[in-house]
């Protein structure tokens, strides 16, 4: 009886030992199993994010390196399409070209056919020049001669024509001239009061005017006429008389100091000294 005693309550005092412990052990357990669930579930979610961002960005590439895809077949249609384009007219020309190559080679064999009246055409057009040549040096030298002997018979027969019935002019007596007289006719006038100092003179008249003691200094003279004329004394200091006609005009005492001589008619070189150093 009194082991019965002990046993029971060993029982009474080990049963809430026994339970407290399987509580701790469920306890434990369970928190065990919690811990596991929740890194099981976070280690999944992290493998599912990775797996759902990879097969993103491989979706991304594969979306691009398809657009690109789209743009170069676009492109090469496009190319493709210019080629066709250029090919087409290359035919359309290249079919022109043969067109006119056809036509070339019939006008070809017909000028061919007509070389023999061609070539006689030349040979007779060879004579023609040949002749046409000779008449017209003959004619150039007739012309040449024509015109010095009307010079000549001009300046001959002028003063005995025009001299004794043309009297001398006095329009200009006293006056004072200026700016551009190119081409002016002072044909026997009475210039010896007149003041033409640094006028345009070019191609002026002189013949058989009377100049005394002029002042002609810087004038410009290029092809004047002074056939005949009286040039006692004038001064052409720095005048420009290229090309001028002196031809029997008188000439004593001029001074043509630094004046432009070239081609002046009517006087030898040797005068033309002779004169400078008066």
């Amino acid at each position: 009886m009194k082991n019965k005693k002990i046993v029971l309550l060993f029982v009474l005092l080990c049963c809430p030992m026994v339970v407290l412990a399987k509580k701790n052990i469920m306890k434990s357990v369970s928190k065990g199993f919690n811990s596991a669930t929740k890194s099981i579930s976070k280690t999944a979610t992290s493998v599912v994010n990775s797996t759902e961002q990879t097969v993103t960005a491989a979706a991304n590439v594969v979306v691009n390196t398809a657009t690109e895809l789209v743009t170069a077949c676009d492109t090469y249609n496009d190319k493709l399409a210019d080629y066709y384009t250029a090919l087409d007219q290359y035919n359309t020309a290249l079919a022109t070209y043969q067109k006119d190559l056809a036509s070339y080679n019939s006008d070809l064999v017909k000028y061919t056919a007509l070389q023999p009246q061609i070539d006689a055409i030349n040979d007779a057009m060879k004579d023609y020049d040949a002749e046409h040549a000779e008449y017209k040096t003959g004619l150039n030298s007739y012309n040449t001669q024509a015109a010095a002997f009307n010079k000549k018979a001009g300046k001959i027969l002028a003063p005995i024509l025009t001299e004794s019935t043309t009297p001398k002019r006095t329009d200009y007596v006293g006056k004072t001239l200026s700016g551009d007289l190119t081409g002016i006719d002072f044909s026997y006038q009475d210039l010896t009061t007149t003041i033409l100092a640094g006028c345009n003179l070019t191609n002026a008249d002189f013949t058989s005017a009377n100049l005394t003691g002029v002042n002609l200094n810087g004038t410009l003279l290029a092809g004047a006429d002074f056939t005949r004329a009286n040039l006692t004394n004038v001064t052409f200091w720095a005048a420009d008389l290229h090309g001028a006609d002196m031809t029997e005009a008188i000439l004593k005492g001029v001074d043509l100091t630094n004046a432009n001589l070239a081609n002046v008619v009517g006087l030898t070189q040797q005068q033309l000294a002779t004169v400078a150093k008066k």
